[in-house]
């Protein structure tokens, strides 16, 4: 299964949800770098391993300034399409 980013969506619905043109919280900063992977948090069971349907896929969004990571669900945000 191949997955595609669409890094205009991610964009398209920062624009569009981020309020107060999204200063990062630590440093205070408006400059931002969206990422072009996706990444997966993987929930983990007691024994260690992953079960398939707590995969979520996130696209970071990084402060150039001070590195804050932002992570955005990519399902969310129409960005990342299977």
């Amino acid at each position: 299964m191949t997955v595609q980013l669409h890094p205009k969506e991610i964009v398209k619905h920062i624009r569009k949800n981020w309020l107060h043109e999204a200063s990062c919280p630590l440093c205070g900063q408006h400059d931002w770098s969206v990422q072009h992977d996706v990444y997966e948090l993987v929930k983990r069971t007691e024994n260690g391993s992953a079960r398939d349907e707590s995969v979520m896929p996130v696209i970071p969004v990084i402060c150039k300034k001070c590195g804050n990571t932002v992570l955005v669900n990519g399902d969310i945000a129409g960005a990342v399409h299977e």
